[in-house]
């Protein structure tokens, strides 16, 4: 993946993945208790990611997306990649529940 298409605000790429759970370790947490620290997000598209989990294995993250709708799910690294014009920004938040951020 190119160095441009990730870029950095407080975190790269490396950093924010080590600071991420490991793949299931929050399996048990109700939607309303687990907390979002770190959000991956787009200007252009109107999406966020907030990541919670790290496979460096499949190279996947599991968290809360916000898109169309909101929903808990898995995301690959590589489908940023294939997104063409459109820099994501990897960054610290507030911690949030995730009604707190369907809320906003």
């Amino acid at each position: 993946m190119e160095q441009s298409v990730l870029m950095a605000r407080n975190y790269n790429l490396e950093e924010l993945c080590g600071l991420l759970s490991k793949p299931y370790e929050l399996e048990n947490s109700n939607k309303n208790s687990k907390i979002y620290k770190y959000t991956i997000e787009s200007k252009e598209m109107d999406w966020q990611w907030f990541p919670t989990e790290w496979n460096p294995e499949s190279e996947e993250f599991f968290g809360l997306v916000a898109g169309f709708e909101f929903e808990l799910g898995y995301f690959n690294l590589h489908d940023f990649s294939t997104i063409e014009n459109v820099r994501f920004f990897w960054y610290e938040i507030e911690p949030m529940t995730q009604s707190e951020i369907e809320a906003l």
